[in-house]
């Protein structure tokens, strides 16, 4: 498959897409946040912006508990 992909010159796949890890409602708090939306965004913001969202998620939920 490699000898293949090279004669016919594939190349690798890019990701395109990042999928959510935290609930629609921490997006969305998210989004009221910074102004900006999920969805707008491409694959390496999307990665920055669920970890932004898991660390700020979980600092509300433990000050809130």
């Amino acid at each position: 498959l490699e000898r293949h992909n090279a004669k016919v010159g594939v190349e690798p796949l890019k990701r395109v897409h990042e999928s959510h890890k935290a609930s629609v409602a921490a997006m969305r708090a998210w989004e009221a946040r910074t102004g900006r939306t999920y969805a707008s965004l491409s694959y390496d913001e999307r990665a920055a912006a669920n970890n932004e969202i898991l660390a700020w998620h979980g600092q509300q939920q433990t000050t809130t508990a």
